[in-house]
């Protein structure tokens, strides 16, 4: 059964329903061929672009954001993140003959501490948790009737979400679940500090690989291999931007491993206000069965074959004639013009990116809209170029953190309020410095603490300093 949102619900300004006038004029201005704008909001008001999501969504996520204090610039994202999961190898988008790509996603939020970027990562996959936990469950008691004298295989349960990103870790849980296996992890960086941890050099190149679809190898010691011929494999999680540079870890920078990764960061996010609200029983049963949809897909049989195929999506004339316009006339022009490698590289992956979310995309609105899936739309295009370029300006702001800030601009506002306050290129007295940061706000006790951090002040003499930037 198709989750269909009830559409008497009342809800203000239902910007799902969306015109193509209306979607054309905000793609036109989001995909005009220039470069991408990196100013950054400075309001906790959506930036994601809601409307190419079904009409349930518009309901759902504002609705999140009032009751739970989850922010749409995450929660949206999440969705899409536990779209991948449940969907696995099962569909798959193929642009034209000998031209595929799944679903699978590398996504990270960003945000400060307190900022509650972790909450709707666990609250959107919390119906492939369930799932996940049910399977477990049927696992166990399999395993208890099983005997070694049984001519059937021994069970193996049968899940979609890992927490532990171990190389060899993954390719056992993927050989027993060929739909696929989506990394979740909290805190990303954890993930990205275990690289390399048992050997030199060869994980993050693995999951360079396993991103484009390249075989899975896994030698394992004393015990039999593993082979998988085009895995499918999701990363998820969070990060604080004081620890974005760990991405560029080794040559990750440059080999391309952070512009495999989507992004999200909301900009003025604050830790949310408790309140009376509740949420909706009745909408996230909703979600639940329109996830439920996804994860219930099955793969193609094969004939005189054991394994499963998936099922391809070609897109309808339309819908090719549009996304091969994106491609030529808004993604090669960046690329063929961006200023360094490194930007050009994240251009170039976003013919990938949105060939992808155009396949999340067409299966939300048939779990939740009962729209086709068996087919690309034009409309589908339409809501993926807009989200694409939502994500792009995303890894604007990434690249700018990494390559093109000082730590002045990282610094907290209020800290940078009194940084900047204080005299340029000359010394200054630490009485008179003391003056200044309390006018802006800062305790005398904090800001004497603070001259000691070599990384902003450098000491002239005793009692005068000067500034680093």
């Amino acid at each position: 059964m198709t989750a269909r949102y009830n559409q008497n619900t009342n809800i203000s300004n239902p910007i799902g329903e969306i015109t193509k006038e209306g979607l054309g004029e905000d793609i036109k201005r989001r995909t005009s061929g220039t470069k991408p704008k990196t100013t950054r909001p400075k309001s906790n008001q959506s930036q994601f672009p809601l409307e190419a999501f079904p009409p349930f969504f518009q309901k759902f996520i504002p609705e999140a954001q009032e009751s739970l204090g989850m922010p749409p610039d995450y929660l949206a994202p999440a969705i899409l993140c536990a779209a991948s999961a449940a969907i696995g190898r099962t569909r798959a988008f193929e642009i034209k003959r000998g031209t595929v790509q799944y679903g699978n996603l590398y996504f990270a939020a960003i945000g400060n501490p307190n900022s509650n970027k972790s909450a709707p990562m666990k609250f959107a996959f919390s119906p492939v948790e369930q799932r996940d936990n049910e399977n477990y469950q049927q696992f166990r008691r399999e395993l208890a009737n099983h005997t070694d004298e049984s001519e059937e295989p021994k069970p193996t349960w049968k899940r979609s979400l890992v927490n532990d990103i171990t190389v060899e870790a993954l390719g056992v849980v993927h050989l027993d679940n060929p739909r696929g296996v989506t990394a979740f992890r909290d805190e990303i960086s954890g993930f990205i500090e275990s690289f390399n941890r048992y050997n030199k050099g060869g994980d993050q190149e693995k999951f360079l690989e396993w991103w484009s679809y390249a075989p899975m190898k896994v030698d394992r010691l004393s015990r039999e291999p593993v082979y998988i011929p085009s895995p499918y494999i999701s990363v998820c999680g969070t990060i604080q931007p004081g620890v974005l540079e760990k991405m560029t870890k080794g040559d990750g920078d440059k080999n391309g491993f952070i512009d495999r990764f989507l992004f999200t960061w909301p900009q003025g996010i604050k830790k949310p206000t408790w309140t009376d609200s509740e949420f909706p029983e009745s909408l996230l049963n909703q979600y639940r069965e329109g996830i439920e949809n996804l994860l219930n897909l099955e793969m193609e049989e094969q004939e005189g074959r054991i394994s499963k195929k998936p099922l391809k999506l070609r897109p309808t004339l339309e819908a090719k004639k549009r996304l091969f316009e994106f491609y030529n006339g808004v993604n090669n022009k960046l690329c063929n013009t961006a200023e360094n490698d490194q930007l050009a590289g994240i251009h170039g992956k976003f013919d990938t990116h949105t060939a992808r979310l155009a396949l999340l995309l067409q299966m939300l609105w048939f779990a939740f809209e009962g729209k086709r899936h068996d087919v690309i739309e034009l409309d589908t295009i339409e809501r993926a170029i807009l989200t694409a370029e939502y994500f792009r300006e995303q890894s604007m702001k990434v690249y700018d953190r990494i390559n093109r800030q000082t730590p002045v601009d990282r610094l907290p506002a209020d800290k940078q309020a009194v940084y900047l306050a204080l005299p340029e290129n000359k010394p200054f007295k630490t009485g008179q410095a003391v003056e200044i940061a309390k006018k802006k706000g800062m305790a005398e006790r904090t800001f004497r603490g603070w001259l000691n951090d070599k990384t902003f002040f450098e000491k002239i003499s005793y009692g005068v300093y000067a500034k680093i930037y």
